[in-house]
């Protein structure tokens, strides 16, 4: 079966660890650097009884909107281990804050969330399938307005 694709992680290995990597060494390089507490919040479960402090939200937003468009303009969006396809292993388990935070950025449309195997495939068959309901609303529409009207 290709569309049930492999994780590119190892057993040993955490995707939610491999994205707080990446997005600490952005935040290294843009100036502002985690510090251990705010690392941990990114990790820990998202929970509305413990929402993310805005200042950080803000601050990890910017950075991820930033880590997506180089993952989506560089060639690292073809390596299964960039930021933007780790999202799709790092959420398997349970529900961390930098998931959260990273769904809230590409929802927004700032960021850019490709689909593989069933969610692409889902996706193009309903476009499809809309595309055909239009086609056969507006053909329903056409026979209607001819018997109720006499049209030859």
């Amino acid at each position: 079966m290709p569309w049930i694709r492999k994780s590119p992680f190892a057993s040993h290995e955490d995707p939610v660890e491999h994205m707080m990597e990446l997005l600490s060494k952005e935040a290294e390089d843009a100036g502002s650097p985690f510090d251990a507490s705010e690392k941990k919040i990114l990790c820990s479960e998202a929970s509305n009884r413990e929402p993310v402090p805005e200042e950080l939200q803000s601050k990890s937003k910017t950075l991820i909107e930033q880590l997506l468009r180089r993952d989506q303009t560089t060639e690292t969006s073809n390596d299964p281990k960039s930021f933007n396809n780790s999202l799709e292993w790092a959420g398997d388990c349970s529900y961390p804050n930098i998931v959260a935070l990273t769904e809230k950025v590409v929802t927004s449309g700032t960021g850019v969330l490709r689909l593989h195997g069933r969610g692409w495939a889902k996706d193009k068959i309903q476009l499809v399938g809309c595309a055909l309901a239009v086609v056969l609303l507006m053909f329903l529409l056409v026979v209607s307005f001819s018997v109720i009207f006499q049209w030859k």
